[in-house]
């Protein structure tokens, strides 16, 4: 199916969601047609994600209880990679892969590759088109003779992320002296309560989705 087309499709589609409360949501920009593993990528991309963020959230909130803000800014990639690894072995499979990404990086880790970003540009012509993210938009991948498909969900500024990543006036003292030590080339400031902070995104085998 020609890009356009599905781009049309898509806007359709979130307009009636929209204006009409149909359940059309989501956006697929698969290769292949094959709505059934389309299904069952977005249940089990979302899944995962809501695992991992709802335990990162916890375990960084009980960070900065205990010990601050600055040592949750300190411990924040040794928490990620160890729910992410929590998580595979959860799935017993190494495969899956989860991560965080911006367009405003903090930590080069988590700038785009070439299929992340065109998925940001596939979120920000919806939002251009209608005013809305969708609420994921899913990729079929073909590498070296394997097949992978990327389930990426938008992430949105909670109230406790202003103390990293907010504006002067909702950031942490303490925790910006230790930004600017371990981050150096930090882009990640300057959002307000609801905005569009990045994306995660879940890597899923399809040997695993056809088990």
């Amino acid at each position: 199916m020609p890009q356009s087309y599905r781009h049309t499709l898509l806007v359709l589609a979130v307009f009636l969601q929209i204006f009409f409360g149909l359940n059309l949501t989501g956006y697929s920009v698969t290769a292949a047609e094959n709505r059934e593993f389309d299904s069952k990528v977005v249940h089990l991309g979302k899944e995962i994600a809501n695992k991992f963020l709802s335990n990162l959230m916890e375990s960084l909130e009980n960070v900065i209880s205990n010990q601050g803000t600055a040592k949750a800014v300190a411990v924040y990639k040794e928490k990620v990679d160890e729910i992410t690894r929590m998580i595979k072995n959860d799935l017993n499979n190494k495969d899956i892969g989860i991560k965080l990404l911006s367009p405003r990086y903090r930590d080069v880790e988590n700038s785009p590759d070439y299929y992340e970003e065109q998925a940001y540009q596939d979120f920000q012509k919806v939002w251009k088109d209608t005013g809305r993210y969708p609420p994921y938009v899913i990729q079929e991948i073909r590498r070296n003779g394997r097949v992978l498909y990327r389930y990426y969900e938008p992430l949105y500024v909670k109230r406790l992320c202003l103390k990293c990543h907010g504006t002067l006036e909702s950031l942490d003292i303490e925790a910006v002296k230790c930004i600017r030590q371990e981050h150096p080339n930090d882009n990640a400031v300057g959002y307000k309560l609801g905005d569009l902070r990045g994306f995660i995104r879940i890597t899923i085998p399809q040997t695993f989705i056809a088990q």
